[in-house]
This record gives C-alpha cells, structure tokens and sequence, in this order.
C-alpha cells in the first residue's frame, strides 16, 4: 500500500494506550437493482425482491456508511463483509463482487444509464450455495477506502461467472433477509517512542539524520504515525544564512543509506549561539516493521555545519 506523508502541526497526546475492544456496526443498504445489455431492468429487484445475476444481467447493491460512528477512520475497520442471501440458484456456480465506479440511483434506474465497474483482476470466484443460505465476501479493503475517500462509495457489482445463475434477495424480499454489510470496528491502538542523543551534520544534498533516531515498532498496515523531532544545534553557530532543509526521515532499523522523508522544509538559518530546530509530520501506512525515524538535515554547503554539535530529541505516537 502507498504511503502518504502530511505535514500538519500536531500536538503531541499525553501518554495512552488503547487496546482490542471491538464493536458491530452495519452499513445503510440504500438501493439494489438489476441491469443487463446496457439498461436498467424494467422487473427490478423491487418488483420481485430478488436481484437475477446470470450471464449479462448484473445485480447492484449500494450501502451508505456515514452513519458510523464521529471520527472513523480506515484503521478502525477491522473487517467488513457483505452478507447475500441467495434466493435460487438453477446451479451452483460461482460469481465476483465489482467495485462501482459511477454513481446510481434505484429510483431513477429505469430512465439513467447504468454504471460501469471495475473489469479484469479484481473479481473473486465466490462459490455461491445452491438456495436458502448465506454468502459472505469480504469487503475490508474496499470499505476501508470509501471510509478514507480515497475511492468514492457507488456500491458493488455483482456479475455471474460462466454457467452460473443466481438470485439474491434484494432490500424488498418479503423474509426479512436483506442484504447486509456488517463492519467490524476496533478502537486504535496507540504506542508511543521517544529517543534523545547526539547526531550529526546534514548531509550533502541528500538527508540524513540530525539525531540519534527513535525506534518504532508497525504491526498493521493500516497505520498512522505522527512524528515531532527537535534538532539542538550548538558550538558557535555562526552559518548566517545558509539553507537547511529539513524533514522527519524513516527507514528500516539497521538499513544504511539515505532514509526516505516526508515533505522538506528549507530554512535559512540564523547567526545563534544556540538553535532549536523543531519538525512535525504524520506518516501514513507504513508496512509493517522495526524502523529508525528522525528529523533529517540536508544543505549543499555541509562544510558551514561540521564543527557544530548536533543531537535531537524525537516523539513518536503509532496510532493502529
């Protein structure tokens, strides 16, 4: 998963821990419909209480989750699953769940053209029952990113595989088994590191470390991390003028090389006897590992800077 860096001021939290306890919740189904050959189907889910899915004819499903609770954020999705129950079946087969990429409205199916979906290697084989029970498909991923926005929320597709033909019960079946998207919450875990000692001089036009790094443990890959690292630099600081540019910096514990970094800041620094350097970014779906994270230095004058004393101090707060 792509990591993504933001450079916000933060606050740093008193120290806390928040552990394992996890709750139901459910998504809102809003709409349920069929269509086939490019058009919406005039008998629709609403009319028989069952979406037909066989051959070219599509069913769709959408669910509101806007309705979880304040502040739920993709890490908090421990799983998601869509539950169908499967109305008839002339023969077992099997079928594959498609994200949305258009919006839709049941209500006004009959005179819109329906959406498209994702094509190719997404869809799973879902092996569906014969009749008169549950399938259940795993959707964590896909409500973890409508809940982050990083993909918009029109629902899924569902498309039959060769030779299968299926009926799911839609939002108007007469025996009370409706579609459902059941979403398991966590609350975060939060840890938190810290690290102080001596450091080193920026680097030549490529970062590195002003500070001895803190150490930082990532279990999951749903992960924020938010990171304040002050740079002391001290012993006759007399570099009027010149840049540093500055950033947190992480890499993988005991990896050399250049660390990898959020955004930079450029400073041009003062005539001090005496400088703090303060940096604050929130880093965002680490992988999961042991890494070094730091403030990070880098000038294209690095002569300026090597008979100062550098060292750090560095908070870090892993929210999971």
């Amino acid at each position: 998963m792509k990591t993504i860096f933001r450079t916000p001021a933060i606050a740093l939290l008193a120290s806390f821990a928040c552990f394992g306890s996890t709750r139901a919740a459910e998504g809102v189904l809003t709409d349920d419909t069929n269509f086939s050959a490019g058009q919406f189907l005039k008998t629709t889910a609403a009319t028989k209480g069952a979406m037909a899915v066989k051959g070219s004819t599509i069913g769709l499903v959408q669910f509101d989750v806007s309705n979880l609770p304040a502040g739920t954020a993709a890490l908090n999705i421990q799983q998601a699953t869509l539950h169908l129950f499967v109305n008839k079946a002339a023969s077992s087969g099997s079928f594959g769940v498609r994200r949305v990429l258009d919006g839709w409205d049941e209500a006004n199916s009959i005179s819109a053209a329906p959406p498209t979906f994702v094509v190719g290697a997404e869809p799973q084989a879902i092996s569906a029952p014969l009749a008169d029970e549950y399938v259940v498909i795993d959707l964590t991923e896909l409500v973890r990113a409508w809940v982050s926005g990083s993909v918009p929320n029109h629902g899924v597709a569902l498309v039959a595989n060769a030779g299968s033909k299926l009926k799911f019960n839609s939002k108007e079946s007469s025996d009370g088994k409706p579609p459902r998207l059941e979403i398991e919450l966590k609350q975060n875990v939060v840890r938190m590191f810290s690290k102080s000692g001596a450091g080193s001089p920026p680097g030549e036009n490529v970062p590195s470390f002003l500070g001895e790094p803190a150490i930082v443990t990532i279990t999951n890959s749903i992960n924020q991390v938010h990171v304040t690292s002050t740079s002391v630099i001290g012993n006759g600081f007399v570099v009027n003028g010149k840049a540093l540019a500055t950033a947190i910096g992480f890499r993988p514990q005991g990896q050399k090389g250049t660390p990898s970094v959020s955004a930079q800041l450029v400073r041009s620094m003062p005539a001090l006897d005496l400088a703090g350097i303060t940096h604050s970014a929130v880093l965002e779906n680490l992988a999961p590992g042991t890494y070094e994270i730091c403030i990070t230095g880098r000038t294209d004058d690095p002569s300026a800077f090597t008979a100062l004393n550098f060292g750090s101090t560095t908070s870090v707060i892993v929210s999971e």
